[in-house]
């Protein structure tokens, strides 16, 4: 589903194949394509790649491993890195080139988490943010290469339990969760943490994890 370059209206839902999963899937841009990844009921990971004259490309079954949760995708100096969630809670990555995807790189981090992974370029470095199994916000930052990533430390936060969400816009790093009252927070980075503020006037308290995107000038969180 997605809304067309002239026209303000969302297209018709399309179902893709068979796919189904208990998770949120992920979606990158990457040498001219649209890159879909999802972890599927069976706990086995998937991805497909979409083009406008082609349409969606058939799945492709990653042979080897598996995912505990959502898969995460984001498009780093030209390539997609997607990260993943092994059964014992640790993370994973693998590159595309645009022909292939390279072999899985083990987390140096050694982290272990208790739901997806956000990842987002800002400036020269590529951030990952996710919940510990202590609940707290834990982040890294790689500056271009998949098997080299730096600790950032602790995110001072309320505990979540579930997937933060990560985007740039108006020249800062945006970080949203849910915290475990169930509020939704806000905080933003430009060389520091800003803090946490609660998101208002209002704010409908999220069900699950937040997602967030700029575009257009614009701040969007579902």
């Amino acid at each position: 589903m997605g809304v067309g370059g002239g026209s303000p209206a969302w297209s018709k839902p399309e179902r893709l194949g068979g796919d189904a999963t208990l998770y949120a899937p992920a979606l990158a841009v990457g040498h001219g394509k649209l890159y879909y990844a999802v972890t599927g009921q069976d706990r086995a990971l998937y991805w497909r790649t979409y083009t406008k004259t082609g349409g969606w490309g058939p799945a492709s079954k990653f042979s080897g491993y598996g995912s505990e949760y959502g898969p995460t995708l984001a498009t780093v100096r030209e390539q997609v890195w997607m990260v993943h969630v092994s059964g014992d809670q640790s993370l994973y990555l693998n590159t595309h080139n645009g022909t292939a995807w390279s072999p899985v790189v083990d987390d140096q981090l050694e982290w272990r988490v208790g739901d997806a992974v956000a990842m987002v370029t800002y400036n020269a470095d590529t951030w990952r943010i996710a919940a510990g199994l202590d609940s707290k916000l834990h982040a890294g930052t790689s500056q271009g290469h998949p098997a080299q990533w730096q600790r950032r430390g602790n995110v001072d936060s309320d505990h979540t339990n579930w997937s933060p969400a990560l985007t740039v816009h108006d020249g800062r790093m945006w970080l949203f969760i849910r915290s475990t009252d169930g509020a939704l927070h806000a905080n933003t980075y430009n060389s520091a943490w800003s803090g946490f503020q609660k998101v208002s006037p209002g704010a409908a308290k999220p069900m699950d994890a937040p997602a967030a995107a700029s575009h257009d000038n614009k701040l969007y969180v579902m």
